[in-house]
């Protein structure tokens, strides 16, 4: 009869000439013919959050690229951070620092001080360094001013998945857009009124 061997903890499998993994360290492999490892798996198995927000308003003029004033959040509230590397911003385009599955969502507050029914919030991805770019996603606010005559305002939250698979030319970026000239993107450096948030769910 063939022998069975039943392992009660980790510590119990050798990797790699007696390398032994520790709690809470999950068992990985590298492909066909490659070694296998042990690896920690990090909050709960996610390895990158990264939270970056607009610091100061942007007046809306047609499409309006979000290229400046950005910065990583830093609370104010307690338990709210980041995990990871996190993502590198430059004049508004995001750079990944590894590639996998990633959920990217952004938060757009829209003020107007007028009637506009045609906000809109886009999220733009490249795979060569924006050489060229297309819209994954975008979703449309409207703002009636008789509606509430102490402010006028909307939000809007959208979110995609993206296989990030070149951290070289895979980059993405965000741009609102208004037909009037009295928009506002508001922004802040201690509210997250104007948020963009990215996960990285799995490895490719």
């Amino acid at each position: 009869a063939a022998e069975k061997v039943r392992f009660t903890s980790q510590n119990e499998i050798g990797i790699a000439g007696a390398n032994y993994g520790t709690d809470g360290q999950v068992l990985t492999s590298g492909g066909a013919g490659a070694a296998v490892a042990w690896e920690d798996a990090g909050g709960g198995g996610i390895t990158e959050i990264d939270h970056w927000r607009l610091t100061s308003n942007l007046a809306l003029s047609s499409f309006t690229a979000i290229t400046a004033n950005l910065e990583r959040v830093d609370g104010p509230l307690t338990h709210t951070g980041n995990l990871g590397t996190g993502m590198t911003e430059s004049s508004g385009t995001f750079t990944f620092p590894s590639t996998g599955w990633w959920e990217v969502a952004w938060q757009f507050y829209f003020s107007d001080t007028a009637n506009n029914r045609d906000m809109v919030a886009y999220m733009y991805i490249t795979d060569d360094d924006f050489s060229s770019e297309s819209s994954v996603g975008y979703q449309i606010a409207s703002v009636n001013v008789s509606d509430n005559a102490g402010g006028h305002g909307q939000q809007i939250y959208r979110a995609a998945i993206l296989d990030i698979q070149d951290v070289s030319n895979d980059k993405v970026k965000f741009t609102a857009y208004s037909p009037i000239g009295t928009t506002v993107v508001p922004g802040s450096s201690t509210q997250s009124r104007t948020l963009f948030r990215f996960i990285k769910l799995a490895d490719t």
